[in-house]
């Protein structure tokens, strides 16, 4: 599926929903501890390739911008966790979710597999498009 198709599935099912589902917001909860008011990230084994971490300084200022214009819209006892700006990043390649079981020896081999695919990729541009709310409440930017 292309990316905008991928997109354009994702905004039709948030447009679909009259509120978060429990369910989604369950997966998402289970990544969190709630202490108090303060949400903290879990620890868990997760396999991606991130490229731009840190992404330049402009680029995280018009994020955190437009996070803030969101969060503005959601009523004060929303509770929600905030991504500190200098983890924005894109995520070229989620390999392992924390749900997911994948044979260790594959894992070993993948930083390798990603080298060798890289090597024959021309650098590009990214783009950044608006943004998009999931199903499970996570805001990205398209890009």
């Amino acid at each position: 599926m292309k990316l905008n198709q991928r997109y354009q599935t994702l905004k039709q099912r948030f447009l679909d929903l009259d509120d978060f589902p429990l369910e989604f917001l369950e997966t998402s909860r289970n990544l969190f501890d709630f202490n108090d008011r303060r949400i903290v990230p879990k620890r868990f084994e997760v396999w991606t390739t991130l490229v731009g971490l840190p992404l330049p300084p402009s680029l995280t200022t018009k994020f955190q911008s437009l996070f803030n214009q969101i969060i503005q819209l959601l009523p004060n006892s929303t509770r929600f966790y905030q991504v500190q700006p200098q983890n924005y990043h894109w995520e070229l390649f989620i390999i392992k979710r924390p749900q997911s079981e994948i044979e260790p020896t594959l894992l070993t081999q993948t930083p390798e597999i990603i080298q060798a695919i890289l090597n024959n990729v021309q650098p590009f541009k990214m783009s950044y498009r608006g943004f998009l709310i999931t199903p499970d409440g996570t805001i990205i930017v398209k890009g």
